[in-house]
C-alpha cells in the first residue's frame, strides 16, 4: 500500500493543516518537551511562510519571484515541522489519541506492525531543471520506481565544499516521502560542487544503508 503524507502537498489545504497544528501545538507544547527556543524558531518559521503566502496568493502582488519565495519558505517551514513532530511528538506516550487528531496528526495502530530495515541503499539519479535547483529522483532499484516494503522515504545528507572525505561531513539533511526531492540553493552557491549520501527510512525513523558519497554541480 502506498503511504499517504500526513502533511498536505496542496498549498490552501496545507494552510489550513499547518494552522490547525501551531494552534493546537501551542497549548502542550512544554509539556512535550518542546523548549522554547525551538517552539521560537518554528513560530518564525510559520511568521515568515505566512508573510511570503500573502504576497504570492494576493492577485495584486503575486509574481513568478514572489510564488518562488513562497516555496521556499514553505520548504523550510515544512522541514522545521517534521523535525519537531518526529522528535517530540510521533513516539510520545504523554500525547493521546485525541490530541493526535486535533493536530491533524496520524493515530497509529497499538499494534506494531513489522517495519523492515531496507537492505539496499536508493538509486539516485540527480537531474538539472533550472538554476540553482536540483532534483533527486530515488527509487528502490534503476529498474524500479517504487520504494522498498516498509519504507516512509529517502533522508539525503549534504554539504557545499570543494572536496568531502567522511559521511561526519555531510551536515545538511533533507526528507521526501517521494520522488523527487527538491533543493533550491542560493544564487552564490552555483558552480559549487554538492556532496550527498542517502538512505530509506522505514515508518519507525530507522535507516538501511546509506549511498557512496557522490557529487554535483550546483547549476
Amino acid at each position: 500500500m502506498k503511504s499517504v503524507d500526513y502533511i498536505p502537498t496542496v498549498e490552501s489545504k496545507f494552510f489550513l493543516w499547518e494552522k490547525i497544528f501551531m494552534a493546537g501545538a501551542s497549548v502542550s507544547y512544554k509539556v512535550w518537551g518542546i523548549s522554547e527556543g525551538k517552539w521560537s524558531e518554528l513560530t518564525d518559521r510559520q511568521a515568515y511562510y505566512h508573510s511570503k503566502y500573502a504576497v504570492a496568493e494576493s492577485p495584486s502582488t503575486r509574481t513568478s519571484a514572489a510564488v518562488l519565495a513562497k516555496n521556499i519558505a514553505r520548504k523550510g517551514y515544512v522541514k522545521a515541522l517534521r523535525q519537531v513532530i518526529k522528535g517530540y511528538i510521533t513516539y510520545n506516550l504523554n500525547i493521546t489519541d485525541g490530541e493526535r487528531k486535533l493536530l491533524g496528526l496520524p493515530v497509529h495502530k497499538t499494534t506494531r506492525t513489522p517495519s523492515p530495515l531496507a537492505k539496499y541503499a536508493p538509486h539516485i539519479i540527480t537531474r538539472i531543471l533550472n538554476p540553482r535547483k536540483l532534483s533527486f529522483y530515488f527509487s528502490a532499484t534503476e529498474t524500479s520506481r517504487s520504494k522498498p516494503a516498509g519504507q516512509h522515504g529517502i533522508e539525503l545528507i549534504s554539504v557545499i565544499a570543494i572536496t568531502v572525505t567522511s559521511m561526519k561531513e555531510l551536515v545538511n539533511s533533507d526528507f521526501a516521502t517521494h520522488t523527487p526531492l527538491k533543493i533550491t540553493f542560493k544564487e552564490e552557491d552555483r558552480g559549487k560542487k554538492l556532496w550527498y549520501s542517502a538512505a530509506w527510512e522505514n515508518t519507525r525513523g530507522e535507516k538501511g544503508p546509506w549511498t557512496e558519497i557522490q557529487s554535483v554541480i550546483i547549476p
